[in-house]
This record gives structure tokens, C-alpha cells and sequence, in this order.
């Protein structure tokens, strides 16, 4: 899959991408920048992770 099939959405409060190994990384990655820009807390981070399945 392209970048330009690959679009992520933020729908409450969870980023949501279309499942692809790719999709997964970018999903953790924008998840973890959250909490680097000051946006999520650690344990929102931990939360969404497990959300999403990453955990």
C-alpha cells in the first residue's frame, strides 16, 4: 500500500490508520510524539497503545 492509501485519522481521541505493518508503526510513532509534545500523558499513551493493539 502507498503513503497516498495510508491516511490516518484521530477519532476520539485515538489515531486510527487501515491495519498495514506500516500503518502500525506510524500509529505507535504518532502516538509516542503525542506524549513528547506534551499533548498525552504516559498513561493516556499506554492506553492507546493498548487500544490499538500494540501492547
Amino acid at each position: 500500500m502507498s503513503d497516498d492509501e495510508c491516511t490516518a485519522e484521530f477519532i476520539d481521541g485515538t489515531y486510527t490508520y487501515c491495519g498495514c505493518e506500516d500503518c502500525d508503526q506510524r500509529e505507535y510513532d504518532d502516538i509516542e510524539g503525542e506524549v513528547e509534545m506534551g499533548n498525552l500523558t504516559d498513561a493516556e499513551a499506554l492506553e492507546q497503545h493498548r487500544r490499538n493493539g500494540a501492547l
